[in-house]
This record gives C-alpha cells, structure tokens and sequence, in this order.
C-alpha cells in the first residue's frame, strides 16, 4: 500500500511540474497521453484513476448527444409539435379534457418557437400557464393540468444555456416530460379521483391524435427511438403504451373504470418506476400503495432515465439535507485535492520526482 501511495505521489507530482514548467519556458506542451508517453519512458508510474475514466466517458458522451440532439433529436422534436399542434388547432375541441390537451400542447409550441401564446376567449388557462413558466418560480400547481410542477426546472443550463435553439429545445422538451397525467388517485400524490379521472381522459385524447396521423406518429416515433437509444427506454407510459392497452381492451378504452383497471394491470406487467420526479409524500401512502402504483399514468415523453440515474438517485436521496463535515471545516474530508498539492508544495515536488522511488 505504501509503495502504491509512493507511485501515486511521484506520478502526481511529475505531472504537476511539467505543468510548472510548460507554464515556464523549458516544457512544450503536453496533451494528456503524450505526459503518458513521457513517462513510460523515463520509467514513471502513470496513474489511471476512475475520475479520469469517468471525465472520458462523459466527454465522448457528450459529443455523441451534441451531434444526435443537432442532427435527430431537435428535427423531430420540433417537426412532432408543429404538426400536433396544427392538429389540435384545426380540431373542433368539444370537452373540457380536449381543450386542456390543446392548451398543454400550445405551451409546448410556444416555448419551442419562443412566442407568446395568443389570448383566446375560454382558454385563459394557455396564458396563465405561461406566466408561470416564464416565472420559473419552482413548485406550483399547473393552470392547465392542476397537478404539482416543478417551473425553476425549465431555467437552461449549461450548453442549453449557450445557444437560443438549445435553450428552446430544453425548456420545450423539459415542460413536455414534466407534465404527469394520473391514472390512480392518492393522498401521497395530492390526486383526486375527479383529478385522475380527467388526466386520463387528455391522455386518451392526445393518444388518439397521435395514432390517427401517420406523420405525427412517425416523427413522435423517429423522436422516441432515438431518445431510447442515447438514454435508454423509458419507465413509465407513453402513447405507445396506451395504444396497446386500446387494442387489447378496445371496449374498455371509453369505460373510466374498466380503462383504469386495465391500465394499471398493464403497468404491473412492465418494469417497475426506478426514477421518482414527482413529489409524494411517502407518509400518506396506505398499505395498499406503493409508488410505482400512485406514479401510474401517462406522459407525452419521459424524462431522460437510465441506470445511472436511478443509481445516483438511490446513494443520494437518503443523503439529502445540509453537510456537516465532522471536523467542521470541508478540507477534513477531501484527502486528496488541489489543497493537498498545494500543503506538498512545489520544492518537495520537484525533490520527489527528481528522487524517484
């Protein structure tokens, strides 16, 4: 262990003082695997260590997205909402969930072409949702939907923030996946019978519409394909979803309590929800609950889940909350970083390398 602690310090400390010295005049510089090569040749150990695997594996990562999000993604993200929203624009909306399924897809449409909605007479809902998501606010019952939306989400970050597109593309897509239509009513989820009742029924109606235009269909599939390939398949249901519960229950698609009933038999039979992104409140579950149960229900798109995501959602949640390093100071738990470089200090650096082991 302490020869590997010796290794790992000397090959710290060579890196940092060619650092110093391309800094300086006698070093060129040296990308990463050139200090690499360098040091197997002057017989200096290099350390390989997860961090740097890890920073790699994001790197490539995130140029494989920035090429799929500009060459896939944004085309058929974008060309899906503009055909489903001239869709439902030139549909006589006759219920109430018809005409809240429209105002959802305008707020959709209006963030993607970054327009504000037009007022229109018996659909005030359009713009008080938009003062909301202008507002980012965080946590507030939706206008359109009256379930729980986290607003601040849609503030872009990193590259998002970069370019105006990206942004677009981020608060568009973001408000689309947030948006939760229940199936099953619960205390944990604040969600009434009359609630789910109705979420459903905006579900069914937007399923309908997709399924029934070949090119809204395709370009929502072409979309769904390529998110699934970059982050992996979705956990919870999607128009895809609901179109096979309709076909293999065709009479109990306009029963509300055969529907329900063959909706959340169908979700039994897939994986459980593994990434949690709605707020519930665990104590008000009764014995007969769970969270994949109350979580049930539909979305136009899920948001990005995958393994990783759920794992870091498992290590971290029980740890949320304010950190409190036990010795009151932050260097106390961080035993190697730039300030343990910086107490090493250069002259012991430059003697270490210049003494190998």
């Amino acid at each position: 262990m302490l020869v590997h602690g010796r290794l790992w310090l000397q090959s710290l400390c060579g890196a940092t003082l060619l650092l110093w010295q391309n800094l300086g005049v006698s070093q060129p510089n040296l990308g990463l695997f050139d200090v690499y090569q360098q040091n197997r040749e002057q017989a200096v150990a290099n350390l390989i260590t997860p961090d740097l695997l890890m920073v790699s594996y994001s790197l490539i990562r995130q140029r494989t997205v920035l090429e799929q999000e500009r060459e896939l993604l944004i085309p058929h993200f974008q060309s899906f909402t503009e055909q489903l929203y001239q869709q439902l624009s030139k549909t006589k909306l006759k219920t109430n969930a018809q005409k809240k399924a429209y105002a959802y897809v305008a707020v959709i449409y209006s963030l993607l072409t970054n327009q504000s909605p037009k007022p229109i007479k018996g659909l005030e809902i359009i713009n008080n949702e938009w003062d909301l998501v202008q507002q980012k606010s965080g946590i507030n019952d939706s206008a359109i939907l009256n379930i729980k939306i986290d607003y601040s989400q849609l503030q872009a970050r990193g590259r998002y923030s970069q370019q105006e597109e990206l942004t677009r593309y981020f608060q568009a897509f973001k408000y689309a996946s947030m948006a939760h239509f229940f199936t099953n009513s619960s205390a944990a989820t604040g969600i009434s019978a009359e609630q789910a009742q109705e979420l459903t029924n905006i579900a069914q109606y937007l399923t309908e519409t997709i399924a029934k235009n070949t090119s809204i269909k395709t370009a929502y599939d072409q979309f769904y394909q390529a998110m699934t390939w970059q982050y992996g398949t979705y956990s919870e249901l999607n128009y895809q979803d609901f179109l096979k519960i309709q076909q293999a229950n065709p009479t109990a698609w306009t029963e509300p309590q055969q529907l329900n009933t063959a909706i959340n038999l169908y979700r039994s039979q897939q994986q459980p929800i593994t990434i949690y992104d709605y707020p519930v409140d665990p104590s008000k579950l009764n014995n007969q609950e769970n969270m994949t149960q109350v979580l049930t229900g539909w979305r136009l798109f899920s948001p990005t889940q995958n393994n990783d995501v759920a794992a870091y959602q498992q290590l971290l949640y029980p740890h949320t909350g304010v950190f409190t390093a036990p010795c009151g100071q932050l260097h106390c738990v961080q035993p190697w970083t730039l300030a343990t470089v910086n107490e090493i200090g250069r002259a012991s650096c430059r003697e270490r390398v210049s003494s190998p082991v």
